[in-house]
């Protein structure tokens, strides 16, 4: 078999699990905490331009991610999901 083949079958699953439930850990966070995290991690924005995208200060974006890191933190406790468990 070739050894780009890709993972196991039961490991892809794995994945896509742990990926459903931080999507819903996501849409657990309030609109504001959830676009600056979108923002920052997913499209790769500097805090300034976060800032700039949502019309508020760097101070009340870096205030946002850090509110964030908490709850989505929890929310992927409450999932069954550790950083270590991220996809």
């Amino acid at each position: 078999e070739p050894a780009d083949a890709g993972p196991p079958a039961d490991r892809a699953a794995t994945a896509r699990d742990a990926r459903g439930r931080v999507q819903e850990a996501l849409a657990a966070l309030a609109p504001e905490h959830r676009a600056v995290v979108l923002l920052r991690l997913g499209h790769g924005l500097r805090l300034e331009e976060v800032a700039r995208a949502l019309d508020v200060t760097d101070r009340t974006v870096r205030n946002r991610l850090r509110a964030a890191a908490v709850l989505l933190e929890r929310e992927l406790r409450r999932r069954g999901l550790s950083r270590e468990d991220l996809p």
